[in-house]
């Protein structure tokens, strides 16, 4: 279906835009308004100019495909949609906004072919990928019911109990009482969420004064979370309130953020911003979205392990065919100032991998596959020459990571949210 999107789309391309995606420039690289005979006409027009086309363009059905391709992904689609919008006609000067419709193609292209076509793929191998991780396949819905359940009773970790203090000790189980309501949690809440609040109204160059009212707030948020660690030992007592990992993580930071109060410096910053995951356990939302990441870890390792032999293998390729690219040839980085340099090349598999990464964020990839592809006068001499193998390369590089791998990351993940949001967890810590 995606093929026969691109097919339609290129053919329908070819026959509104053949010859549309040329222009006349001057010696500096700036458009020139004067049609092909004009622009050729060097008695007319002194000075070096040249009629040449655009790098990706609808003059053959190669050339469109390679086209829409790029356009699918999104990656500078809008400047196809403006030359088609100041086109004239074939071998004839841009006017602006001459042909207001002739953008219509890129939108509805854009729309089927990139929006679409490219997730109804993606949903494709989704779909694929859940079923051949579904180690249930094959048995009755009431059977999985079954499993699932028994799988969360071998596998569920209740919470401690905590058990009111006797009678005798009053006063004991009426701070326990309280500790334990909501208004309690609210307040915390608040006040971390406040912390963080006031950790944002930092900047540079800011009044002692102004300085010394923050340094001032945060001590006072020190001492209160450190108050609410103390009354909570004191009401469950501190063999129960060890019992607890988000416990013993507030005492963990209130112990580090009491030691860190002489010091202001960026370690310290980072300890207080850490008491915003206190948060996790309080709220149900940051708690179900904190269980799908932990649940998500063992295959997501899978996942990720793929991507890096997937960087690894095109990595390798890479640096064979276009590691000896000289990238930094005054007239090559005069002709394409975007693209390959001295930080994205494949001189190396080091820098081969940064390059794939940033490629894998469809980030400028169309400028980095051009230059990959350009031939400069002299580069045979050096063997420095860049090849049209770069279309393939670059084509099923990004298929198979930015379609399949990133979306079998973001498929595993789905899938854990589904069992993080599962309540049989929750009535389990409602029973005890």
């Amino acid at each position: 279906i995606v093929f026969g999107v691109w097919v339609l789309f290129a053919v329908l391309g070819v026959q509104l835009y053949m010859g549309v995606f040329w222009s006349c420039k001057d010696g500096l690289g700036f458009d020139v308004r004067t049609d092909e005979s004009g622009c050729l006409n060097t008695t007319t027009r002194p000075g070096p100019v040249l009629w040449g086309r655009n790098t990706y363009n609808f003059d053959s059905m190669p050339s469109a495909m390679v086209s829409l391709t790029i356009l699918a992904w999104g990656e500078g689609w809008e400047k196809f949609l403006w030359i088609a919008v100041d086109s004239e006609g074939p071998a004839l000067p841009p006017i602006k906004n001459h042909n207001p419709a002739g953008g219509i193609f890129f939108v509805l292209f854009y729309f089927f072919g990139g929006f679409l076509a490219l997730n109804l793929f993606a949903a494709t191998l989704i779909d694929e990928f859940l079923h051949a991780t579904d180690d249930l396949k094959g048995l009755t819905p009431e059977q999985k019911v079954f499993v699932q359940n028994m799988r969360i009773v071998l596998t569920a970790k209740l919470p401690p109990a905590y058990t009111p203090p006797p009678h005798k000790q009053w006063i004991r189980r009426k701070i326990f009482m309280f500790v334990n309501t909501n208004i309690f949690d609210n307040v915390i809440s608040g006040l971390i969420i406040l912390n963080m609040l006031i950790m944002t109204m930092e900047y540079y160059n800011m009044p002692k004064e102004y300085a010394s009212v923050l340094n001032t707030l945060n001590t006072f948020f020190v001492i209160v979370f450190a108050a609410e660690a103390v009354i909570k030992i004191f009401a469950f007592g501190p063999r129960v309130y060890a019992q607890s990992l988000s416990n013993k993580f507030d005492f963990l930071l209130v112990i580090i953020s009491i030691v860190a109060i002489p010091w202001d410096t960026p370690g310290t910053t980072l300890l207080r911003i850490l008491r915003v995951f206190r948060l996790i356990n309080r709220i149900r939302g940051l708690r179900i979205c904190f269980t799908t990441i932990l649940l998500s870890l063992p295959n997501l390792m899978n996942v990720l392990q793929m991507m890096m032999l997937t960087f690894f293998i095109f990595g390798v390729i890479g640096v064979q065919l276009f590691g000896r690219i000289n990238y930094t040839d005054p007239y090559w980085v005069a002709l394409r100032p975007y693209g390959l340099n001295a930080n994205i090349n494949f001189t190396s598999l080091f820098h081969a991998v940064i390059l794939l990464f940033t490629v894998s964020t469809t980030e400028g990839w169309p400028e980095i596959m051009e230059m990959c592809t350009l031939a400069l006068p002299g580069c045979e001499e050096d063997d420095s020459c860049g090849t049209m193998a770069a279309v393939p390369f670059f084509f099923l590089y990004l298929v198979l990571v930015a379609c399949v791998v990133l979306n079998a990351i973001i498929t595993t993940v789905v899938e854990n949210f589904e069992n993080a949001r599962d309540v049989r967890y929750e009535l389990l810590g409602d029973l005890r």
